[in-house]
């Protein structure tokens, strides 16, 4: 084989190799081109979604002037908000929805269809729906584009009357707190209940034995199931006022109730101490 046809091949093998690579490259960020378009579409209606919920809740709701200066900050801090006057649906909703799509997505998206889309008559739901065609950068077997589907599903606002700004009503009672100790059942009204009570007092063994001590309710205290047999004659043993065992730790596990205060709602379910709710 002469140099000239040797030089001819490589050439050759050369430029097809490059014209593969090229070609493998562009196949490979065509997926990627399509992943960013949608992404900027779903931003589109994750946006329009939150826009139509601050919507719901101004034309819904008794607003706080500090509140509503807060959301008209905000709509001026985002480009493109809507700025309505108004809940808006049917069409005017639809032809915002295609003009913020074609605008983020440019002249790769066409045939926008967001007909699918709807706003509740109580606000309570905003579901947005985008059908659109990705434009491929070259035609695969006569296919030139890829039909992609978006959907943004929010609630409006549904929170309390007047929003996070709004003064108490001073006609609501106020809330009632209580008190439960560890693995409680119940709720107990005062943090001296002789079911979570944890004031402990050190006493003679004897005293206790003999019945010289007694709990409040004049019974004789009994050995502690879990450190009662530690106790020695003449030691100390610790008790407590409405409790009816002795125990031979002060760091007994079952004398720890780690009491804590909550609120009588959180806990309603409970239901409430039949010794210090009797009352």
């Amino acid at each position: 084989m002469s140099s000239a046809s040797l030089c001819a091949s490589l050439t050759i093998e050369a430029t097809l190799s490059l014209t593969l690579f090229m070609f493998t490259v562009i196949l490979l960020s065509v997926p990627m081109e399509i992943l960013d378009t949608q992404r900027k579409v779903q931003t589109v209606l994750e946006v329009t979604g939150r826009e139509l919920g601050w919507q719901v809740y101004r034309t819904s709701h008794t607003v706080h002037p500090a509140e509503m200066e807060a959301g008209k900050a905000a709509e001026a801090g985002e480009k493109g908000t809507g700025g309505w006057s108004e809940l808006p649906s049917g069409l005017i909703l639809q032809g915002y929805l295609k003009e913020k799509i074609q605008t983020a997505g440019g002249n790769k998206v066409s045939n926008i269809q967001c007909g699918a889309s709807r706003v509740s008559e109580d606000g309570e739901w905003i579901d947005l729906r985008a059908s659109y065609q990705v434009r491929l950068p070259f035609s695969v077997f006569a296919l030139d584009h890829v039909t992609l589907t978006s959907r943004s599903r929010k609630r409006g606002w549904i929170g309390a009357e007047g929003g996070y700004f709004s003064e108490k009503n001073a006609s609501e009672p106020e809330e009632k707190w209580v008190y439960v100790g560890r693995d409680s059942t119940r709720y107990h009204l005062s943090p001296s209940c002789h079911y979570i009570s944890n004031q402990i007092t050190a006493a003679a063994y004897a005293d206790v034995i003999s019945g010289v001590l007694r709990n409040s309710g004049g019974c004789r205290y009994k050995a502690c199931r879990y450190c009662g047999k530690t106790v020695s004659a003449g030691g100390l043993v610790y008790i407590l006022p409405s409790g009816e065992v002795y125990h031979g730790k002060q760091d007994c596990s079952s004398l720890a109730y780690y009491v804590q205060k909550v609120r009588r709602s959180d806990v309603e379910y409970m239901g409430v101490c039949s010794y210090c709710g009797s009352g």
